[in-house]
This record gives C-alpha cells, sequence and structure tokens, in this order.
C-alpha cells in the first residue's frame, strides 16, 4: 500500500507540474498577443494620422463602413460601386455601430490588430486539446503572430477577411469542446466575410468529417460553405452589380464568360490551372503557407 500510495503522490505531483506549465504558457501567450496587439494598433493608428497608410482597400472600407454606421446607402464613391458589388463583406454591419463610436479608419485597423491578436492564444488553447505539451503550445500561438500571412495583414491595414481566422480557429477550438452548435455559429460568422469564404470552409468542414469524426456537423459546415459560395457568386453579387454581371469575372474570360462558364472550364481546359499551380513561382509562394499548416486537428 505504500508503494502504491508513492506512486499515486508522484503522478499527482506530475500533473501538477504539467498544469502549472500549461498555465504558464497560457500566460505568456496572453503577454505576448497582448503586447502585438497594442504595439501594432499603435503603430497602425500612428501611421494612418500620419498619411502612411497605402491600402487603396482601407478607402473603400472606411467609406463603406461610415454610411452603413449612418444608415445610408453604402455607394463608395472611392470605388464608384455599391460596396456590397465589390465583395460580399456582410460582415462591415455588424461593424458599423463600433465604428459610429468612433468614425475613424483607426477603429477598422484597430479591429483588425485585435482580430489577429486573439487568434494566438486560441491557437494555444487547440495545440493543448490537440495533445501538444506545454511549450509546444505556447509556441503554436506565438507562431501565430509571427507568420508572414499575418504579418502581412497588419501592413495591409484593413479587410473584413481577417476577422475569419479568428472566428475559423474559435470554430475548431468549439468543436474539440464538442460545442458544435457554436462552431457552427462562428463558421457562419465567417462567411459573411467575404464571397470566398466557403472555399476555406468546404474543406474544413471535410476535415471535421474525416479528423474529427463529427460527421453530421462537418457536413453542415461543409454544406454552409458550399451554399454560401453559391449564394454570393450566382445570386447577390449580380444583384448588386450595376451590370449584372460579376465584376472581377474578366479575370477568368479564358475559362468562361460567366460563373457556370468558369466552373466548366476549369474541368474542360485543366491545362489552364495545372500550369498555373505547377508554376515554380506558384510552388515557393505556397510552401511557407502549406509547411505551417498543423497535420493534425
Amino acid at each position: 500500500m505504500t508503494h502504491q500510495g508513492e506512486l499515486v503522490t508522484q503522478a499527482h505531483s506530475r500533473i501538477r507540474s504539467v498544469n502549472h506549465n500549461y498555465r504558464f504558457g497560457w500566460i505568456a501567450t496572453m503577454v505576448v498577443a497582448s503586447l502585438w496587439t497594442v504595439v501594432f494598433a499603435v503603430r497602425g493608428v500612428f501611421q494612418q494620422l500620419r498619411f502612411h497608410t497605402h491600402a487603396f482597400d482601407l478607402g473603400i472600407f472606411t467609406q463603406g463602413t461610415y454610411l452603413l454606421s449612418q444608415f445610408k446607402e453604402p455607394f463608395v464613391t472611392v470605388r464608384g460601386l455599391h460596396l456590397f458589388a465589390d465583395h460580399s463583406s456582410y460582415i462591415l454591419i455588424l461593424i458599423a455601430p463600433v465604428y459610429a463610436l468612433a468614425p475613424s479608419a483607426g477603429t477598422l485597423i484597430v479591429i483588425s490588430v485585435i482580430a489577429l491578436g486573439v487568434s494566438a492564444p486560441i491557437a494555444f488553447s487547440i495545440a493543448r486539446r490537440a495533445g501538444a505539451g506545454p511549450w509546444l503550445s505556447t509556441l503554436t500561438g506565438v507562431l501565430v503572430l509571427v507568420s508572414p500571412a499575418v504579418q502581412w495583414q497588419v501592413r495591409d491595414p484593413f479587410h473584413p477577411e481577417v476577422l475569419v481566422i479568428p472566428l475559423a480557429l474559435a470554430a475548431i477550438s468549439l468543436l474539440q469542446r464538442d460545442r458544435d452548435g457554436w462552431a457552427i455559429a462562428a463558421i457562419v460568422l465567417a462567411l459573411t466575410a467575404k464571397e470566398d469564404v466557403g472555399l476555406l470552409v468546404v474543406p474544413l468542414g471535410l476535415a471535421v468529417v474525416f479528423l474529427m469524426h463529427k460527421r453530421r456537423t462537418g457536413y453542415i459546415i461543409g454544406a454552409a460553405g458550399l451554399a454560401a459560395f453559391a449564394l454570393n457568386f450566382f445570386v447577390l453579387l449580380p444583384a448588386w452589380s450595376p451590370t449584372g454581371n460579376l465584376l472581377y469575372s474578366y479575370r477568368y474570360a479564358h475559362l468562361g464568360d460567366s460563373p457556370i462558364g468558369i466552373l466548366v472550364g476549369l474541368i474542360t481546359s485543366p491545362d489552364v490551372w495545372f500550369d498555373t499551380i505547377t508554376d515554380p513561382k506558384t510552388i515557393w509562394y505556397a510552401v511557407p503557407l502549406v509547411f505551417a499548416l498543423p497535420l493534425r486537428v
């Protein structure tokens, strides 16, 4: 009994040590994320105040969000288009009340930085529940903030699709906790950020089915992504467009002259997209992005 008691005591001691390390890692991740958020939020606002922001799109979203906050038609004179004819950024409707309280481009910049900053502790939580140790979990959270993709979003002041990053991570974290309903809600909200978010959500749904073994939830997520993609490209974007057609379809004119024609062209002209994805520049561009993908959910 004494020997068994010693083993139990040692096991409890190890558990306390691991939990202590996890708490320390969590605190470290939160400190790094907080400092990162403050530094880049202040930097972004100062950059805007000194007229050093260079992104044309910031003007589009600033004017569009301002008009939404005033309950006016969001016709953006910077672009010469209705805001939702350019992109399906309906999530800006939810941002508009915040913008009304602080009507400035700096508000959008700060929202973007905060969204990226909170992604770090969410990534820590995902890594921990996936079985990573305290230090690997901490490293995962911190590396999110130094990812080239995330760093670029800080330099390119604001795009609504940045909000997809914390929402998608939150959905994965919620799924790990078996809070599937809230996870689906996070995904639905993410789908309002831009018309092509469905291209992320559909494979995410498949990953939920085959890696997390949540068939019903995964199929719902995948179906939501597919439905949102179709709704945006076949209904909403043409409806808002002054011509009744997709504004950027000309970029894919070599495949077809309509959304359906482009999809058909992908099948009938495989040489076009195959040459693109096998181009050395494309491969080298994708390497750091693919290398950073987690191998286990």
